[in-house]
């Protein structure tokens, strides 16, 4: 895997939520059956995330330029708060650098 795609998505490894009988036998205080399918789910769409902020990114660049597009315009895109995204990325050219690698 190319060194700034894999910095990019291992940036956050270990944080976020924990889960009770989840992956790795990690425990968040949540007894079983009461909303780990919900966390699991949660943290599923976490570790996707940086792919689809990436795809989204790439399909506006291509269609309004980089110049044009913004990181508020990603997110509307994905329908997250601007948050989301710095959590896993530090700005827009760090975007552009990444795709620009692949």
């Amino acid at each position: 895997m190319n060194y700034l795609i894999g910095h990019a998505l291992n940036k956050n490894i270990g944080a976020g939520p924990a889960l009770k009988n989840g992956p790795a036998g990690m425990d968040s205080g949540v007894a079983h059956g009461e909303g780990v399918d919900f966390v699991y789910a949660r943290s599923l769409r976490e570790a996707s995330l940086p792919w689809e902020i990436l795809e989204a990114a790439h399909s506006l660049f291509q269609k309004e330029g980089f110049e044009r597009t913004s990181v508020p315009d990603i997110c509307r895109r994905l329908g997250i708060k601007p948050f989301e995204f710095y959590n896993h990325f530090n700005s827009l050219d760090e975007v552009l650098e990444i795709l620009w690698a692949r």
